[in-house]
């Protein structure tokens, strides 16, 4: 169990710097005849000290992301996707600010998929993929910024309404 500095050290740098989200996963095998998704937590930044802190707190993978631009710093990329991500959010989620509503929202998808994974992917029926498929557009919606956005059907749509931007 992470102590309640870090954890609210780690509430932190999401609200600020990360990014919480439902991300779409592609099976190419022709198995399955729909796309699935999974939960993820992730931070970039220029600061290797925070992502390696991050790593040490929570696990996860890093990732650099080289800069091919001399007037550019590299970037450190910290992540954590399902279970684990579960683990982190369930810790930090009191201590959220900006990004509790899609945090909930984020943890409320992984608890469905972990009731639902006996099934396996091939066992699920065509309500549960299109509830999951919802959780994922009404992230993307609260992540958006700005008044573009991709519609459902891959098009960029104009939303001068959204309140996001």
């Amino acid at each position: 169990m992470i102590d309640s500095h870090a954890a609210a050290w780690s509430a932190g740098i999401i609200d600020g710097e990360g990014t919480i989200t439902i991300v779409p996963r592609y099976r190419s095998d022709g198995k399955c005849k729909h796309h699935g998704f999974q939960l993820r937590v992730s931070v970039a930044n220029t600061d290797e000290k925070m992502i390696n802190r991050l790593k040490e707190l929570w696990g996860g993978s890093i990732h650099l992301l080289k800069s091919n631009r001399d007037n550019r710093r590299d970037i450190w990329s910290w992540v954590l996707a399902a279970n684990n991500a579960m683990t982190f959010l369930s810790q930090i989620s009191k201590y959220l600010v900006t990004k509790s509503e899609i945090c909930n929202i984020c943890m409320e998808f992984q608890s469905r998929i972990e009731s639902n994974k006996s099934k396996g992917r091939a066992g699920l029926s065509d309500e549960e993929i299109s509830a999951r498929s919802e959780y994922f557009w009404k992230v993307k919606e609260l992540n958006h910024k700005g008044p573009w956005l991709y519609g459902r059907k891959g098009r960029m749509v104009f939303n001068p309404e959204n309140k996001n931007a």
